[in-house]
């Protein structure tokens, strides 16, 4: 039993006002490879993250990471890293699609897309690749 709850949820707090916004700083660019199901886990900011939290809460390192998240209420940080990435992309479109086909931003996007489908590791190829997976699943 915890004996001051009222600590345990300022420190969650501390989670989802600090941690949460840090590690979505450019998370559109790196933040791509950890997008993949199953790689949730596998980001050192995640892993950080699930030390506080099990610390937080008191319990052995080997508890699963998703009822630790589960029991503070969390998502991976992957999942805000995806819609990050995919309104960045969306929007990335739109103003691309606004600005007409003669538009500096046109001809990026269109650059973007072609880097993309030649190389496998181009942002826009990994980002298209998980963006295309979620909205098929």
């Amino acid at each position: 039993m915890l004996l001051y709850p009222c600590l345990v949820v300022h420190e969650l707090n501390v989670i989802k006002c600090y941690a949460i916004p840090v590690s979505m700083y450019a998370c559109q660019i790196w933040g791509t490879r950890f997008m993949k199901q199953g790689s949730e886990f596998d980001s050192p900011p995640q892993t950080a993250c699930l030390c506080f939290l099990k610390g937080v809460l008191g319990v052995k390192r080997s508890t699963p990471n998703w009822a630790v998240l589960r029991e503070c209420g969390q998502e991976p940080l992957q999942f805000y890293w995806f819609c990050a990435a995919a309104k960045f992309f969306s929007l990335y479109l739109a103003l691309s699609s606004a600005s007409g086909n003669s538009g500096l931003l046109t001809k990026i996007v269109h650059a973007d897309i072609a880097l993309g489908a030649s190389h496998r590791k181009c942002w826009t190829a990994v980002n298209n690749k998980h963006v295309l997976f979620y909205a098929l699943a």
